[in-house]
């Protein structure tokens, strides 16, 4: 395990504080339409959804995207690269599982600190 510094020290915070960025974080929830399972025909475990996510992170628009395993209605989070709300509330509304009220979203403001 890595060794963790006791105090870091102001410079390193404050240089560290001024690589922040803003971008959305999306929770994603069972809708009115919601039936558990993949939403997708069986023979293709490549949802619409899926597939638009996947779609989605080769645009370079997310981030990381996955499934929420425990037993809550939250059923995905997706980490947005996109920092202009508008563009991600309409990503979001363009994707199968929102459209067709299988799921229904609410985004974040979200202030990461990158690694490097």
């Amino acid at each position: 395990m890595p060794r963790l510094e006791p105090n870091p020290t102001e410079s390193y915070m404050m240089s560290e504080i001024a690589k922040e960025n803003t971008m959305y974080l999306v929770i994603m929830r069972e809708g009115s339409c919601y039936i558990p399972g993949p939403g997708g025909p069986p023979e293709d475990p490549l949802t619409p959804h899926t597939r638009y996510m996947f779609d989605l992170r080769r645009l370079g628009k997310i981030a990381s995207f996955g499934s929420v395993r425990d037993n809550t209605d939250i059923k995905e989070i997706v980490v947005f690269q996109e920092t202009d709300k508008q563009v991600v509330q309409t990503l979001m509304n363009e994707d199968p599982d929102v459209r067709s009220k299988r799921m229904t979203f609410e985004m974040h403001p979200w202030t990461v600190h990158p690694k490097n």
